[in-house]
């Protein structure tokens, strides 16, 4: 009879079994398994002070997403308000994202039998979440100054008119409105308006001029 096997394979020494990892740890909000051991924070600005919580785990994973949603979407919100916050919360907000990514690997949450606590709703995801878009406030604030700032050059002027308010003060008005002169060009501080110009306007703010040393030179209008 042919052997099937080779001669001596039971003398050989058994390969080694690779062991799945042992699932030794629960989460600690409702004993669930498995579970991986992350933290997450929350940071909240408050202009002068700032406060930050720490969220430790181990969790399984639909309650460490419940609390990674709601600790980011609140930091992302509120995390920037202060001086120093605004340089802290981008790293908190890092150290959530990737404190999440371990999370996603494990699979559905099996609460023990007994266990007097559910898994967690994970909730929204955070850019579902309206707090999430209050960054956007002061964002879109700064954006809106620097705007009105790049529209407000001595350049962009001209076309407009003026209106004499006293003998040293004029305002910019619109040329619909009544008003004294129009703006026909721009020249440096030192250098002379058109020899048709009647008037020139410096603008300043306090002792500085606000248009980097130019003038605004007035005609008829």
């Amino acid at each position: 009879m042919t052997d099937l096997f080779p001669p001596n394979l039971s003398d050989r020494p058994a390969a080694p079994v690779p062991h799945a990892p042992a699932l030794d740890i629960s989460c600690r909000y409702c004993g669930s398994r498995p579970a991986v051991d992350v933290t997450f924070k929350r940071h909240t600005g408050m202009f002068i002070m700032r406060q930050t919580v720490t969220y430790p785990g181990p969790f399984c994973r639909d309650c460490g997403l419940s609390v990674f949603r709601s600790a980011t979407a609140h930091t992302v919100g509120v995390g920037w308000a202060g001086l120093l916050s605004l340089f802290i919360f981008p790293f908190v907000v890092l150290g959530n994202l990737l404190s999440r990514r371990k999370l996603t690997g494990l699979a559905e949450p099996t609460p023990p039998v007994d266990a007097p606590v559910r898994p967690a709703q994970p909730g929204k995801p955070v850019l579902l979440r309206p707090l999430a878009y209050v960054l956007l406030v002061p964002i879109l604030i700064l954006g809106l100054g620097a705007w009105a700032a790049a529209k407000d050059t001595a350049e962009n002027q001209v076309g407009r008119c003026v209106i004499v308010l006293t003998d040293t003060d004029v305002d910019i008005v619109d040329c619909t409105q009544r008003h004294d002169g129009v703006i026909v060009s721009v020249v440096d501080r030192d250098a002379s308006c058109p020899a048709s110009a009647i008037g020139e306007i410096e603008r300043m703010s306090g002792d500085l001029n606000r248009d980097g040393g130019k003038k605004l030179c007035v005609g008829e209008g």
